[in-house]
């Protein structure tokens, strides 16, 4: 999320003082479990190869995409995620195949 933001600050859309405030707002609202984040120490390899040789012959799919794409969907098929929250628009482009709700920052 935080890179997220930051991005939206390089491209113009936002102020670093909209930065400050959104991250803010963002560990406010884990704090107050209005967001549960999803804490991974260990990638799923085989689901990242399985949606690199899907998605990329056909859109600019890279490894890094799959990392966070992989890891979503893994927690998706154990209990259903209300959306998953992406900034990138190619990320979000595949996910929605994919099967998740996203939310796009």
């Amino acid at each position: 999320m935080l890179s997220g933001f930051a991005g939206k600050v390089r491209a113009g859309a936002l102020s670093s003082t909209d930065y400050g405030t959104l991250r803010k707002g963002f560990f406010a609202d884990i704090r107050r479990k209005t967001l549960r984040p999803l804490w991974v120490f260990r990638h799923p390899l085989q689901a990242r190869g399985h949606l690199i040789g899907k998605q990329a012959m056909t859109r600019q799919f890279r490894t890094l995409d799959a990392i966070p794409l992989a890891v979503a969907l893994r927690f998706h098929r154990s209990f259903p995620l209300d959306a998953f929250v992406c900034a990138d628009q190619r990320l979000s482009d595949v996910s929605r195949p994919e099967g998740l709700t996203v939310i796009q920052p």
